[in-house]
């Protein structure tokens, strides 16, 4: 039997595509190698080992890390020609100003060579040669692959794995592996066939980096096949078990996360925790709400008191006490997740993936930015609403945008009246971002992954 290499060094992945149906249905063609970061190990194996699925730890530390590496990674994120790489090319999303060395000297002169596809072949060509060299040799040496499933195309452990392999002429597949990925940074390496999502990120990585569209496949969304099946729990069961009253509405509520909002700055040192001011004025509505905290970002709420319509859902299998960055989504997390998307009367949240969650069970969905324009100040920006893939979801007209708490509670009174107030809206996103939702995108992933056996060519 043939030998798959599949990675899953990203903590989503295993809740992207380890989990769903994918494996089942490559184990029937393959032997899979899923190659997971050392510490990781045993978690993978007690959720995913058996007879024809092994698990093999990755180094991923310091140790591996070299600086030829970073600076690639940081040329990669230079490059795009997008409105999301020139806000990362001067600012962290927080709004921590980047090294004056680096933007002036990398970033700047880089965003221009990104405007032009033949100049992004050439970089790829010269990230491929100057790359160290022979990290992966010894899993090859071990296992003689037939076939590499990277599942995150532009991930440095992931290109370090694809670059072996190209060099062992080993058939390669790679997924994107989120909606803002290519607006965001490059593609460092170009394997035999990609997998996109949707005719967004196809359309991205076409128009973007010149990749040839035959090489192109768009599946959907693999882990919402589970999604389309709905709740297999009932309804007073759900609301018991998180002590919430049933007879009342419900409000979903995605933190923002740290990272997102600029919290102070030097004009304006004390900080600003756009979450915390959130909460309190959801705690003003006579509702149950359902905080959904983030399995992967911090979330600073001080010295705010939960009150006792309000439940904390913290996602998240950790490995470290204290870190979070880590953490992986188990299947129980995901279960519940469903649920309360299905029980949720209305879905609050900042510029993340919550929103493509929500309309597929037709929530409404609220956008917060609470940030003044007028006040031509840094402190409460959250930069991500201006990147291309938010703004795409919010000219679908299937969302709101809260820019005040006291909008914020009108809207959500407003969806509580009717909830079907934007549901064209929201049916585009799905649309558009889903490809389709007919629970068979584990399965175009599959059909994509074994095209490529054995022995295309790869262009670049």
């Amino acid at each position: 039997m043939k030998t798959l290499i599949i990675t899953s060094f990203h903590p989503l992945i295993s809740r992207n595509i380890i989990a769903t149906p994918v494996i089942r249905l490559l184990r029937s063609y393959f032997r899979i190698v899923i190659a997971v970061p050392n510490f990781k190990v045993s978690y993978f194996e007690k959720a995913f080992k058996d007879d024809k699925v092994i698990i093999e730890g990755i180094e991923i530390g310091a140790t591996v890390r070299v600086k030829r590496v970073g600076m690639l990674k940081r040329l990669a994120e230079a490059l795009p020609p997008t409105i999301r790489a020139s806000l990362g090319r001067r600012l962290t999303l927080n709004g921590t100003k980047k090294n004056f060395f680096y933007y002036y000297l990398l970033y700047l002169p880089a965003s221009f060579f990104g405007r032009s596809h033949f100049s992004m072949r050439l970089i790829r060509i010269f990230d491929y040669y100057f790359s160290p060299r022979g990290r992966f040799l010894p899993l090859f040496k071990k296992y003689h692959p037939d076939l590499i499933f990277s599942t995150d195309i532009q991930n440095e452990h992931d290109v370090a794995l694809m670059q072996d392999a190209r060099a062992k002429r080993i058939p390669i597949v790679s997924m994107v592996r989120s909606w803002d990925n290519l607006v965001t940074r490059a593609i460092r390496f170009v394997p035999n066939k990609i997998i996109v999502h949707n005719d967004i990120v196809k359309d991205q990585a076409i128009s973007l980096y010149g990749i040839e569209p035959a090489i192109i496949s768009v599946t959907g969304i693999p882990h919402y096949d589970r999604y389309v099946m709905g709740s297999k729990r009932a309804r007073e069961n759900f609301y018991s078990e998180f002590s919430l009253d049933s007879a009342k509405k419900t409000i979903l509520f995605f933190p923002l996360c740290d990272y997102r909002v600029v919290h102070r700055s030097d004009s304006a040192p004390e900080q600003v925790l756009v979450d915390k001011k959130i909460l309190e004025t959801l705690s003003i509505l006579d509702a149950n709400v359902i905080v959904r905290f983030p399995p992967n970002e911090t979330v600073t709420l001080t010295d705010f008191k939960k009150p006792s319509n309000f439940y904390y859902d913290t996602p998240g299998y950790s490995f470290e006490a204290n870190l979070v960055t880590t953490r992986e989504v188990t299947k129980e997390d995901n279960e519940k997740l469903i649920d309360e998307l299905v029980f949720a009367d209305v879905v609050v949240c900042g510029p993340s993936t919550a929103v493509i969650d929500a309309v597929i069970f037709d929530v409404p969905v609220i956008f917060v930015n609470f940030y003044n324009e007028q006040d031509n100040a840094e402190v409460g920006q959250i930069y991500e609403y201006k990147s291309e893939h938010i703004v795409n979801i919010v000219n679908t007209g299937g969302v709101k945008v809260a820019k005040s708490p006291k909008v914020l509670l009108d809207l959500i009174k407003d969806y509580f009246l009717n909830r079907k107030l934007d549901n064209a809206g929201r049916e585009k996103i799905s649309m558009e971002q889903c490809y389709k939702l007919d629970s068979h995108s584990s399965e175009r992933v599959v059909n994509t992954v074994l095209t490529v056996l054995p022995g295309d060519e790869n262009t670049d």
